[in-house]
């Protein structure tokens, strides 16, 4: 299997969507923020400035983990739902305050998005009616940090395997989305001391399977 799990040149069609007032507060989700960096160098993380007293928005390439995302964040819901019908081709990986949610979940189509949101207890009525999106509340950034990079990385261990049952197979993008797993299982272990092995494991012997078909292909 190829060590070099950073060497791609596919860019990931996924999108972390943020929308909530209080990112342009230097206090909040100080965890959470820390882990968009505009650098790809672990060694010298430039985390993303997500805070200014006129944040408005921001919408970059961002540096999440080890893999590059689009990272989209707002204050205002309307700017935020012109970005989601933008880029309905996205995979979108949605972050919200739960009273941001309550007002954004009914105005979008939640088809391809995974919401995670944040556990106010005068809040959390409404989202019985979006259980099948929400797959749970967060008290503390780094919990919700943890479950980002952990469904990210599933989503693109599954993708790998549709793409496998196509054809023609593009082995190029099937590897680039297996390789991102990769980095992001092992980003996950690094946060909370829990390693994947099934999964990992079948990210590794896909990878390999994949460089043998390759090599075998190029004789």
């Amino acid at each position: 299997m190829s060590n070099d799990a950073h060497a791609s040149g596919e860019v990931p069609d996924t999108s972390i969507v943020w929308v909530d007032l209080s990112i342009g507060d230097p206090k909040d989700y100080q965890i959470l923020k820390a882990a968009f960096s505009s650098t790809t160098d672990p060694e010298h993380v430039k985390p993303v400035p997500l805070f200014d007293h006129e944040f408005l928005e921001i919408c970059r390439t961002v540096n999440f983990g080890g893999i590059q995302v689009a990272l989209a964040a707002f204050t205002n819901i309307e700017r935020c739902i012109e970005y989601l019908k933008e880029n309905r081709h996205r995979k979108i990986f949605l972050i919200t305050s739960a009273s941001m949610g309550r007002s954004l979940l009914p105005l979008i189509d939640l088809h391809c998005r995974d919401v995670f949101t944040d556990q106010e207890t005068n809040e959390l009525y409404w989202m019985v009616d979006y259980i099948d999106y929400i797959p749970t509340t967060f008290n503390f950034d780094k919990d919700l940090l943890v479950r980002l990079v952990h469904d990210i990385a599933d989503y693109f261990r599954i993708k790998s395997i549709r793409l496998l049952a196509k054809n023609p197979r593009d082995y190029s993008v099937i590897k680039s989305h297996l390789n991102w797993a990769l980095i992001l299982y092992q980003r996950y272990y690094e946060l909370d001391k829990v390693e994947f092995k099934d999964q990992v494991n079948e990210v590794k012997r896909l990878l390999d399977e994949i460089e043998e078909i390759v090599e075998a292909m190029n004789v």
